[in-house]
């Protein structure tokens, strides 16, 4: 089964582009599709192989971006969502998908499974607490970040593809929960680790941790927390 892997790009850079070029080896295809405002980047991209490009000339947030691609597919394959500015390690796609296939087996149903990450502002890897071990390096958790989830389109299609009333930050959540919520698996692996920066910086009083981000994204954040509250399939906590 093909492997395809989806990326929103927003005023990518050569750091951008680089990153495209590694994943384009480790995948059958990758999918650009940029939300950047009234503009073409298209020549950043061009000459690498497996790679199509889609100009949206709008920031469509992170859930629609996905989703107009996501509903042009009508053949099951593997997909893997990738932030722009994750650097895909040679053996991370193949870990993940053997992975994978070792939770299918072992609970008898399909999910989605991410790696564990090693957040560059904490400069540590992030595991949760809350989690139920399954094998080694292998563990069932309640959410995963975009970067790196690995799934079937399958999945995605039984649970309703991406919530589109999500702008970016809370849609990973989201749709973990939904995952979860439908029956399937939501699974993390420490046997595949991803380096990931979250927010500008992160800060910490009185031994709490506190994540700066741009105002716009703390904007989302709220509204979107306040609407996913009224959602029977949001954890109490």
């Amino acid at each position: 089964m093909k492997t395809i892997s989806l990326i929103t790009v927003y005023f990518p850079d050569e750091n951008v582009r680089n990153n495209i070029i590694q994943l384009s080896r480790l995948v059958d295809k990758v999918v650009l599709l940029d939300n950047t405002p009234i503009s073409d980047n298209s020549a950043l991209f061009s000459g690498i192989e497996k790679t199509e490009y889609i100009a949206y000339k709008e920031n469509l947030g992170l859930s629609e971006a996905f989703n107009r691609y996501l509903k042009k597919l009508t053949e099951n394959c593997f997909i893997i969502f990738f932030d722009q500015d994750s650097f895909c390690p040679e053996s991370l796609i193949e870990q993940l998908k053997n992975d994978y296939s070792f939770c299918c087996r072992k609970l008898g149903k399909k999910g989605i499974i991410g790696p564990a990450y090693f957040e560059k502002n904490a400069n540590q890897l992030m595991i949760p607490k809350q989690k139920k071990r399954i094998t080694e390096g292998i563990y069932q958790v309640k959410s995963i970040i975009t970067s790196g989830m690995f799934t079937e389109l399958e999945v995605l299609q039984k649970i309703g593809l991406w919530n589109e009333e999500i702008f970016l930050d809370m849609a990973d959540w989201d749709l973990c929960w939904r995952v979860l919520h439908t029956g399937f698996f939501c699974c993390l692996s420490t046997n595949a680790v991803l380096s990931h920066r979250l927010g500008k910086s992160i800060h910490y009083f009185c031994g709490i941790k506190i994540e700066e981000w741009a105002s716009f994204r703390v904007y989302y954040q709220v509204r979107d927390c306040l609407y996913l509250l009224r959602k029977d399939y949001v954890p109490f906590k």
